[in-house]
């Protein structure tokens, strides 16, 4: 399974928490009890992609502990899950799809209000033209 984020901005800073795919919405629901079956590392990162860690003065004063822990609670019950980069664009594309299904027929050029084929919609809807 891809590895996903959960982030949770407090103040100026963003921590992020890595967390195995579909474990979050188990553990906030009720079905998985046990924070070590959601969490992939025990690490907060300021920047996962970067590699940057949270400094223990950085815990401290957001979330008024060290406790890397009940930091990692706090984040997974408050923050928001980002979903993987790739499901996000495939969900996305598909989304795109489904409208132009749905208003292909009735879509037209702004400059010369000419009808255009799904395929032409398409390429123009991402060009930013309809």
């Amino acid at each position: 399974m891809p590895d996903m984020l959960v982030r949770l901005k407090r103040g100026k800073t963003t921590f992020e928490v890595m967390v195995e795919e579909g474990k979050v919405t188990q553990y906030r629901d009720g079905t998985v009890k046990n924070l070590s079956e959601v969490v992939l590392t025990d690490v907060v990162w300021v920047n996962a992609q970067k590699g940057k860690r949270a400094s223990a003065d950085q815990l401290k004063k957001a979330f008024q502990t060290d406790n890397v822990q009940d930091v990692i609670k706090q984040i997974i019950d408050v923050g928001y899950l980002l979903s993987a980069c790739t499901s996000f664009f495939f969900q996305r594309f598909a989304f795109e799809t489904y409208i132009l299904t749905i208003f292909s027929p009735s879509l037209c050029r702004k400059e010369s209000f000419r009808k255009e084929p799904g395929s032409a919609s398409k390429r123009l809807m991402m060009l930013g033209v309809l």
